[in-house]
């Protein structure tokens, strides 16, 4: 604390206390070795000691077995980093410490390499490192033979997006007062120097951060880690190289496929072998079936051949879309098409599976007409022509629009004096016609096949959990109707049922008991002030068995009324008179 009062005679002693450090770290007591940490960060933060000398011995003391230690030490290269950083960007630090971490990655020790992966991947969402040699040098992170090395980078790159920061900003933003609330809250108080002067500090800090706020919303560009990468296609092919011939845990495989299907799907990478391996684990047991399947639509794009997406589509319709399997299997496999022919419109073909599709709109199930329903608007934002003539609709026009509104009784414009074709009319009424006459059939059908499927269905129950996303009926999104896909697929897009699932009696159980915690018994109140207090006879017998109090209760005397008492009395206080003569 008093170095910097002797810089001349102590100018040595920073360079010392490191050499010991790097020297002896590992033999050293662990109270002494956080001493000597923290006295170096003393004098860092007095400028007696180069950041890059520094930086570097604590990338090195990642590798103690002091859990304290290496928390300290994390959160000081963080800050240190970034306030070399704040005012304008230190370049030659910056490539010095990315050379080093690229260096600590291959470590050996692979707690240090772990730690040092923490490092970079916390100064990119702090926007402090999004460059592309931060990115590319965690690219090389994926591809380690550690797993936990692996698995920090494969989730950094899923999780990553610019939506992390938004909700850090968002946080730090409800954290910092706002000028308003400061000003709202000095009118009330009684006005003093002491508090102006305390107001005005605060108003300073707040225009302060909004700077801050604006210059770097302003210098950094919205990018993802995924557009930064300089080779994507060799990375998704080692990716799925690695997936092959290893066998790591389900979870980290999944990270993986994602993280590979991202890059396909981003970039419009060229992976044939990704398909048909991803099509294997397309089965309604499958554990996490639903985020397979945004896999596979996240891998599909207007550059892969129609020849190799086929297959996967007539796979999901076999395995999801049957009669065989539960509501919510079906409507999940009807979205997973429809998020596949968004991406890639060549796979509609002739429209013969799409046809098939299309016939479960008027499904007796409402998730399935819905999901049905939406690839329908699809079909015809793409290519109406493949569809069957009275599916089409006209031209400009809703069908499922008119039709719901026709059915809410809004259809009364027509007596108001427009003039329709006649030949309209007539193919609109045989188009009804037909439609009546199918659904009739279809639910004649449905009766029949009803009690026989019912068995089959509970065993084909999907794995997955549906989000709650309500009864609604906005399942066609404004991308879906102009054609255009967003650049990552949603998990909602494609477990979007729309159906409410009845709950089991365990969880009817857990809803009712949870409900009784902390609210008063009901029935009536015990007449007792103590309750450890005894109990009267009459209150026993209550708690016995009848066969005991049988007997008894011949004897008992019943309920007298009030007449019956008062002539007892009457009678009583007679003959005691009597009695005293």
């Amino acid at each position: 604390q008093v170095s910097h009062f002797y810089k001349e005679d102590l100018a040595e002693f920073p360079q010392r206390l490191v050499s010991m450090l790097r020297r002896h770290y590992a033999v050293l007591n662990p109270d002494v070795r956080i001493a000597m940490c923290r006295a170096l960060i003393l004098m860092r933060n007095k400028n007696l000691l180069a950041a890059q000398d520094l930086l570097e011995l604590f990338f090195v003391l990642f590798r103690c077995q002091d859990k304290l230690l290496r928390k300290m030490l994390y959160q000081h290269i963080i800050k240190d980093i970034k306030n070399m950083n704040a005012k304008h960007k230190n370049n030659a630090v910056n490539r010095a410490l990315q050379n080093y971490m690229y260096s600590m990655l291959k470590d050996p020790h692979a707690m240090a390499a772990k730690m040092s992966l923490d490092v970079m991947i916390e100064l990119y969402k702090k926007q402090v490192w999004r460059d592309t040699k931060t990115v590319n040098v965690i690219v090389t992170a994926c591809l380690s033979s550690t797993t936990k090395l692996m698995a920090t980078a494969v989730r950094f790159f899923l999780g990553a997006d610019d939506e992390d920061s938004d909700n850090e900003s968002s946080s730090d933003e409800d954290d910092t007062p706002s000028a308003r609330k400061l000003v709202i809250a000095s009118g009330v108080n009684k006005k003093t120097i002491k508090r102006k002067r305390k107001l005005e500090k605060q108003l300073s800090k707040v225009n302060k951060v909004k700077k801050r706020k604006k210059k770097g919303a302003e210098s950094v560009p919205n990018f993802s880690a995924l557009h930064l990468i300089h080779d994507p296609q060799e990375m998704a092919e080692q990716l799925f190289k690695r997936l092959e011939n290893e066998n790591h845990a389900f979870d980290l495989r999944l990270n993986i496929l994602s993280l590979i299907s991202r890059l396909v799907g981003v970039h419009q990478l060229i992976l044939y072998n990704f398909y048909p391996y991803v099509q294997r684990f397309l089965k309604p047991q499958q554990r996490d079936v639903t985020k397979l399947l945004m896999v596979t639509a996240q891998a599909t794009h207007d550059m892969v051949p129609a020849d190799v997406i086929e297959p996967l589509l007539r796979g999901i319709a076999d395995t999801f879309v049957t009669e065989r399997n539960a509501s919510e299997v079906m409507a999940v496999g009807l979205n997973a098409a429809r998020e596949i022919y968004t991406r890639c419109p060549a796979a509609l073909g002739d429209g013969t599976l799409l046809r098939d599709f299309v016939a479960y709109k008027t499904h007796r199930d409402r998730g399935i007409s819905t999901a049905a329903r939406s690839l329908l608007q699809l079909a015809r934002a793409l290519q109406p022509e493949l569809l069957h003539r009275k599916d089409r609709g006209k031209p400009g026009v809703d069908r499922d629009v008119a039709d719901d509104d026709a059915a809410e009784g809004k259809g009364e414009e027509d007596d108001e004096g427009e003039e329709f074709d006649e030949d309209d009319m007539a193919e609109d009424e045989a188009d009804q016609g037909d439609e009546e006459l199918e659904s009739d059939d279809d639910d004649d059908d449905e009766d029949e096949d009803e009690e026989d499927d019912e068995g089959e269905k509970d065993e084909n129950k999907m794995e997955f959990d549906i989000p709650d996303i309500g009864d609604s009926d906005d399942g066609d999104d404004e991308d879906e109707d102009d054609g255009q896909p967003n650049e990552i697929v949603s998990l909602a897009d494609i477990a979007m049922v729309n159906v409410r699932r009845r709950n089991d009696r365990e969880a009817r159980l857990a809803s009712v008991l949870a409900g009784r915690e902390g609210r008063p018994k009901y029935g009536a109140r015990s007449p007792k002030m103590n309750p450890h207090s005894s109990t009267t006879h009459k209150e026993k017998r209550k708690a016995k068995n009848f066969m005991m109090l049988r007997a008894k209760q011949r004897f008992t005397r019943s309920h007298r009324s009030f007449r019956d008492k008062q002539i007892a009395m009457r009678k009583a206080m007679t003959k005691n008179k009597r009695g005293s003569k």
